[in-house]
């Protein structure tokens, strides 16, 4: 799909009115822009890996401006795409498409940084332009789960807890396949959430490594067959997808020695290319195509045989019937390919012969070592953004106390008052919470990540635990930005703290089918109970919302609140004491 080459211009200095807020690092603390601005202080640069995030595309999930401004067609009939409809249609251009722009923002949970320039979403790649030269496809990075708000702050490998994904891809592709651009993207063959703020990563990254060789180099169809027929067979039998996970904040890294949350994998630069192995899709390999798009009926008998040829030409006929001509044989490819299923057998067995996965070198992939070291890097020194409130100081201190006698030895000491953060895996019988993601995993998936992912710079490759110890529980996280990572629990199954801590509560509202809630204002910041402000749902309202994606429901496949009782031996006073502290780390 090719950029229209067509810039929509919004001015950084409407962006406040978008919901972009964000800090800048200064000698004098943390400044907003536009309060650097008014001191007369730049903001500092990009760091490297931030920037390589901003400008290098690393997928092939893309899309354009244009394309972006007009998602809105794929909505629900409703209030908001009425909205939509009439700032798409307003003759005050510049500020309606100011507003449209900010409506889509909002819809699918994206936000902006003006720290890079301009006003692509901070969730996608875009080659820096010139002034004059026409704006590049964006591609999506690694921002669309870890670029997020929270308390009206963007900051980049904070969690976005208002990402609607699944949202925005199934409108993609709908999109795309309304303008005759096809699929593009192995994205598009999984789902990838079904609670906002939560993805199904392992599951795409497990779909992604299917067309891989463990060097990076895509598999021809019949490996891919081989490789990939267990898996999609177990997937399938998943119906509300595989894991829905809270993104994890990115300024924990730099404590530990492992990722993930059961710390499987030795953390290492090569091991997050898993989520950049992007798949345009099926193509006809170089020779076979221009014959199935040009040649004669017997050319395309000779290489497809007879079954197969029938299916091609039929498909061909009627895309030229409907485009008038095959002037564009890369969609009318793509086209043939997407029919196959549909095919019969014999045909399909034919044409798989001439047909390989179509996506990003593993060349490519390989030549990326020294970018990806310094995303790592980047990752690697995030630093968690500090509590925006006022702190009572004397309340703190005996919230310490508390906390080192209740949740140090899991989660570390982060005053020097102890131990420091050591990785500490709970079983799952004392932690209590959702058993889905240790237990859906299984040693095939690992194994599947050996390879140049797990190499280190010397060749060696790093330790990756076995599925029987990965599979005893979640590693604890250290706490140190707690008050910005909400909502809480590996699935964001908990909007504050204090719902945490207080075990009872939860249980109650599990056990009476009430523990489902909504935000209805994302930069609301509920600082006594240090989270997001949530109204829960009960009786005919939780009914009616069941399937908005919206809701975060401890019903749904993955989301249970249950387990992480440890704050049962605080009262509501301790409970007071031990947030406070939280503030301070």
């Amino acid at each position: 799909m090719k950029s229209s080459g067509r810039i929509l211009s919004v001015p950084l200095a409407v962006l406040s009115c978008l919901g972009a807020i964000v800090q800048v690092s200064s000698s004098r603390g943390t400044l907003t822009l536009d309060e650097a601005a008014a001191a007369g202080e730049e903001p500092r640069p990009l760091p490297a890996g931030l920037r390589i995030l901003y400008e290098t595309p690393m997928q092939s999930f893309r899309l354009d401006r244009d394309l972006f401004m007009g998602l809105w067609r794929q909505w629900p009939a409703g209030a908001e795409r009425t909205q939509a409809a009439e700032f798409a249609t307003s003759t005050s251009n510049e500020e309606a498409r100011a507003a449209l722009y900010s409506l889509l923002l909002r819809h699918y949970g994206l936000h902006l940084d003006p720290r890079r320039g301009n006003d692509v979403p901070a969730a996608f790649a875009t080659p820096p332009v010139g002034d004059g030269e026409p704006e590049g496809e964006w591609t999506m990075n690694c921002l669309v789960c870890h670029g997020g708000s929270m308390a009206g702050r963007f900051q980049p490998g904070l969690p976005n807890h208002t990402l609607m994904l699944e949202a925005l891809v199934t409108d993609v592709v709908a999109a795309k396949m309304a303008g005759r651009s096809g699929l593009d993207d192995g994205m598009a063959m999984a789902q990838l959430g079904h609670t906002i703020g939560t993805t199904e990563a392992t599951l795409f990254g497990e779909v992604l490594l299917r067309f891989r060789e463990p060097n990076m180099d895509l598999r021809d169809l019949p490996g891919l067959v081989r490789a990939g027929s267990r898996n999609v067979a177990r997937l399938s039998s998943l119906p509300e997808g595989l894991l829905a996970l809270d993104a994890p904040a990115w300024w924990q890294l730099r404590h530990k020695t492992h990722m993930y949350l059961d710390h499987s994998v030795e953390k290492n630069h090569r091991t997050v290319m898993q989520f950049t192995l992007g798949l345009d899709d099926m193509a006809f390999k170089p020779g076979v195509r221009e014959i199935v798009v040009g040649g004669t009926e017997a050319e395309v008998r000779k290489v497809l045989g007879r079954i197969a040829a029938k299916e091609v030409l039929d498909i061909r006929e009627i895309y030229a019937e409907e485009s008038g001509e095959i002037d564009a044989p890369e969609e009318f490819l793509l086209h043939v390919t997407q029919s196959m299923p549909r095919m019969p057998l014999l045909a399909q067995l034919a044409l798989s012969r001439h047909i390989e996965p179509a996506g990003i070198h593993g060349e490519t992939i390989r030549g990326w070592d020294d970018e990806f070291q310094e995303i790592f890097r980047f990752i690697d020194s995030t630093q968690p953004p500090p509590y925006p409130g006022e702190i009572d100081a004397v309340l703190a201190e005996e919230g310490r106390a508390l906390y080192d006698r209740t949740c140090a030895r899991c989660h570390g000491h982060h005053d020097g008052s102890g131990p420091a953060y050591v990785s500490r895996r709970v079983d799952l019988d004392v932690i209590g919470t959702d058993p889905l993601y240790p237990t859906a995993l299984d040693q095939t998936f690992r194994d599947s990540l050996v390879g140049f992912l797990t190499e280190r710079s010397d060749g060696t490759q790093v330790d990756i635990a076995t599925d029987a110890e990965a599979d005893e529980g979640y590693v604890a996280p250290p706490l140190n930005g707690v008050w910005a990572s909400a909502p809480y629990l590996h699935n964001g199954s908990v909007p504050t703290v204090e719902h945490l801590l207080d075990h009872e509560r939860r249980i109650e509202l599990e056990e009476s089918g009430q523990h489902a809630w909504i935000v209805e204002d994302p930069e609301a910041y509920d600082h006594e109970g240090l989270g997001l402000r949530a109204r829960f749902l009960s009786g005919e309202e939780r009914e009616q919302r069941s399937r908005d994606h919206r809701v975060r429901d401890s019903k749904r496949r993955g989301m249970s609140a249950e387990g992480h009782d440890f704050g049962a031996v605080l009262d509501a006073s301790e409970r007071r004491a031990v947030i406070e502290y939280l503030k301070t780390l």
